[in-house]
């Protein structure tokens, strides 16, 4: 039975933590997968308390699977396992040019959440044939059955009439959710009924918080407690994606899952999951301007609404279903030990 060992941070960003856990639940009969996660709460305090006890554990494990950079490179110094990483959704090229030196040195395999990672790395000098693309699964049976949800609305202040605009996903530098305000703040003004509600998670919290009364509309803006990402899904009327570089790919695919008709940036990895006028409206400048009035198009034209947000669930059960993530996981893991096994053998001396 393979035993893997997940390591990742203790704050880890939405999209990590989530399929971190969703291995952990389903590991299937014939694999073993034990998490631990490294700083303030977790399972390890910090990097060398860390690298202490992994060193303990070298035989307890056939194969590491790190999440971000600190995992990989505190893994590879404790072992000589396999290795198997997880570049972190938003990751930078001298992030990358780092976990390349180490692969130099250490059989790593990685394992990237969109296309546009894959070939970031692989323009770096990562081999291909060490790259996998592995797209985050929803949990279909997680998202809300019925939208709007009008209890879940009264909880958070809005009213049956107010049309509510979600930012997707958690409040980061990346996700750029300042031009959701503004944008936002655009719409309210030509109409009070247009809220946003942003998800009351990740390190930019603060700073929007900061933001609202500077935009004169505080009242505008809601922040969600820190739910689980899919009670959002059923407070929103449309969603906005602001993006203009890597985002995390986990939230959009919910988001389509769960029908909310989407208004989007154009990113190489937005582009990878949306398309104009069939599954979301794009802009190719996230300005607020661009963005409110792709927002109005939405609400002047039902039908179109509508279309979009059909065909966007349509194919995020097509492309994004839990199961194939999970079976394309073990698939990968079981490619990685067993090169491993055939590797021993060539330099077991006869």
């Amino acid at each position: 039975m393979p035993r893997i060992l997940l390591l990742l941070d203790s704050v880890a960003d939405f999209q990590t933590t989530r399929c971190a856990d969703v291995l952990t639940q389903n590991p299937g009969a014939d694999f073993q997968i034990t998490t631990r996660t490294i700083g303030p709460g977790g399972s390890y305090l910090n990097g060398p308390a860390a690298l202490y006890r992994l060193r303990g554990m070298r035989n307890d494990f056939d194969l590491i699977h790190a999440f971000g950079p600190q995992s990989l490179s505190l893994a590879a110094m404790a072992t000589r396992l396999p290795l198997l990483y997880s570049p972190l959704p938003v990751t930078s090229r001298h992030t990358i040019q780092w976990t390349r030196a180490i692969s130099n040195y250490r059989n790593v395999q990685f394992l990237c959440p969109t296309s546009t990672l894959r070939r970031l790395h692989v323009e770096a000098g990562i081999p291909i044939g060490n790259t996998h693309l592995l797209r985050p699964g929803v949990d279909f049976s997680r998202l809300p059955r019925h939208r709007p949800d009008s209890d879940l609305r009264a909880c958070l202040g809005f009213s049956a009439d107010d049309r509510v605009i979600l930012a997707v996903g958690e409040q980061s530098r990346a996700s750029h959710h300042v031009a959701a305000v503004w944008a936002s703040g655009i719409l309210h003004v030509l109409d009070p009924r247009y809220k946003l509600l942003l998800w009351g998670r990740g390190k930019q919290v603060g700073h929007l918080n900061r933001l609202a009364p500077k935009v004169r509309q505080s009242h505008m803006i809601q922040f969600a407690p820190e739910w689980d990402y899919e009670k959002l899904l059923a407070v929103a009327d449309v969603a906005l994606i602001c993006a203009k570089g890597l985002i995390p790919t986990l939230s959009i695919a919910m988001t389509m899952a769960a029908g909310v008709p989407i208004v989007s940036s154009v990113t190489y990895t937005t582009s990878e999951l949306l398309e104009d006028r069939h599954t979301g409206l794009l802009v190719a400048n996230p300005s607020p301007k661009l963005l409110a009035k792709r927002i109005t198009d939405l609400y002047d034209n039902a039908h179109l609404a509508w279309s979009i947000a059909d065909r966007a669930r349509a194919e995020a059960y097509d492309f994004f279903p839990l199961t194939a993530f999970l079976a394309q996981y073990r698939s990968v893991c079981q490619q990685i030990l067993s090169q491993s096994q055939h590797s021993q053998k060539q330099e077991t001396p006869v």
